[in-house]
């Protein structure tokens, strides 16, 4: 085993590349039927095709339903069992269990990745959030560790967690006179479980509305909040930067919202970038529309009806939108009470239908949830210019996973061509340390582990040549290979490394890139 020992420690400089990435296509459909053992679907969105399902007390009145650990763990909670459920996912089945019973009903999940934590609404008509320990290895695994108590009063049952976990989004059910809270759910804040900010919601108080739903951007940038009256549903969009709602028609007084159905809405789903979300209404013929904001000219927001290009999703509900935004699914019911209900997935951007699956002995289908992806690898650091002027960029393609034998590959291209190199990496973080007096930089921190020598091939005097490794075979076939054993969320930085004799440093180095493994 060899392993290349480096120093370490200073400003990151960001620089491009790109990358393939497998999407995940499972989506959980989750329903209110009758009795105790609600059905419930495992879809595969892309193939069409029911993967697994059925009648579960697990799944009995379904408000919410989360992906963590990279779609390894799915959270449900539940308003009449008063519960979090959780399930174990393998891709074909799931194994459910008991995670956390509550003194009422359950409304609503909100992760925080970086604590361990599970944040969820209970309550009806007096709520408050419950923060409860989801780390496996904590003495208080399964337990409520924290909890607000200036929520109740005001009826509450959506809201939202920010991908950050540091506030929390809870609005009043009914606006007419109520507001929209935000609470402080960051455990290292001096005003952790407080109201921070109270602020009504533009339009909202003009007719008795109620509160439909509500979605974060994948940054926290962005809260859009979609409320609904009669015959009518609006959306409000808070830039959680400033804490203003922006202002969809400047020649009215005050800030406004924007209208984007002409009846009841029933769901809200949103892209990472906060940008463009889908929205549905239930009525018996149903709608959806495709909402594009444009935070700097809101005037130029653009708000398209799907159903009028021919999608028919009678009773429409349970909107669901993929990690990459491209595609959303959409529960729809054609019989009052009766099932089968059809889980159909759309292109977010043109409304073209790319499945349609029937689930049987299923309505109210009130929620479904998109399997979480592995983030996709992210390039940074910048490439060094050899004196042939080649600029080798470190790309992947396939799906870093943590128990696959092989699969994954890591190719640096544009390296000066016939050459030796090699590709190195680390799991202990970012850098960029000059590399001599080169134009390159270490991206990459020590300690770090080379992978097999290797000659780039090509042309002498050229960038045509490469080096490439499949990770995954590498780690799989390796004695002891650094980090290991690798588990899913586990993080690696690569570069490549290859000769360059002329250079200050006669080596060069590659741009690098990070990524998350998955399961």
């Amino acid at each position: 085993m060899s392993r290349l020992f480096l120093p370490a420690c200073a400003v990151l400089l960001l620089g491009s590349g790109s990358v393939a990435h497998a999407q995940s296509s499972t989506v959980f459909v989750g329903s209110s039927t009758s009795s105790s053992t609600d059905r419930h679907y495992f879809v595969d969105a892309a193939g069409g095709t029911v993967i697994s399902g059925g009648g579960s007390s697990f799944t009995d009145n379904v408000t919410d339903a989360l992906w963590a650990d990279y779609g390894q763990t799915l959270y449900v909670a539940s308003s009449i069992q008063n519960r979090i459920n959780k399930a174990v996912w393998n891709g074909a089945t799931a194994t459910w269990s008991l995670l956390y019973s509550a003194p009422s009903a359950c409304y609503g999940l909100g992760l925080d990745r970086t604590n361990h934590r599970l944040w969820v609404l209970v309550g009806s008509g007096s709520s408050e959030l419950h923060c409860v320990d989801i780390n496996p290895s904590s003495q208080n695994y399964a337990q409520r560790i924290a909890e607000t108590t200036t929520l109740s009063g005001p009826i509450r049952e959506r809201w939202r967690l920010a991908p950050n976990a540091r506030l929390a989004a809870v609005p009043h059910l009914l606006l007419q006179g109520g507001s929209l809270d935000i609470v402080d759910t960051d455990p290292t804040s001096l005003n952790f479980l407080q109201i921070v900010h109270s602020t009504p919601v533009p339009g909202a108080a003009a007719a008795f509305c109620m509160t439909t739903d509500l979605e974060f951007s994948k940054d926290s940038r962005w809260l859009w909040l979609l409320f609904s009256g009669a015959g009518f549903a609006r959306l409000a969009v808070l830039d959680m930067s400033t804490l203003s709602w922006i202002d969809f028609n400047p020649n009215q007084a005050g800030n406004q919202s924007l209208q984007v159905l002409s009846s009841t809405g029933s769901s809200l789903s949103l892209s990472p970038d906060g940008l463009v979300g889908v929205a549905t209404s239930s009525t018996t013929a149903g709608d959806a529309v495709r909402i594009q904001i444009d935070p700097a000219q809101p005037t130029s927001s653009v708000v398209s009806n799907y159903t009028g290009s021919g999608l028919s999703v009678p009773r429409a509900d349970g909107s669901s939108m993929s990690p990459t935004g491209d595609r959303a699914s959409l529960a729809s019911t054609p019989g009052h009470l009766v099932g089968p209900s059809y889980l159909v997935t759309l292109n977010t951007t043109t409304g073209q239908v790319l499945s349609n699956v029937a689930l049987t002995n299923i309505w109210n289908v009130c929620t479904s949830c998109w399997r979480e992806d592995c983030p996709p690898p992210v390039a940074f650091c910048t490439a060094g210019t050899t004196t042939n002027g080649c600029t080798a960029t470190l790309e992947a393609s396939g799906v870093p996973s943590a128990s696959a034998s092989s699969g994954f590959t890591l190719t640096a291209s544009g390296v000066e061509g016939a050459k030796q190199g090699l590709i190195f990496y680390s799991v202990t973080g970012r850098t960029a340390l000059a590399w001599g007096t080169s134009s390159s930089f270490l991206c990459v921190k020590a300690p770090t582990q080379r992978t097999p020598a290797q000659l780039s091939g090509g042309s002498v005097g050229q960038c045509n040549g490469s080096l490439s490794i499949d990770w995954s075979s590498y780690i799989a076939s390796a004695t002891a290979p650094l980090g290991a054993p690798f588990s899913a969320g586990g993080v690696v930085q690569a570069q490549a490394w290859f000769r360059d004799p002329p250079s200050p440093k006669t080596t060069m180095l590659s741009s690098a890139l990070e990524f998350t493994l998955c399961p």
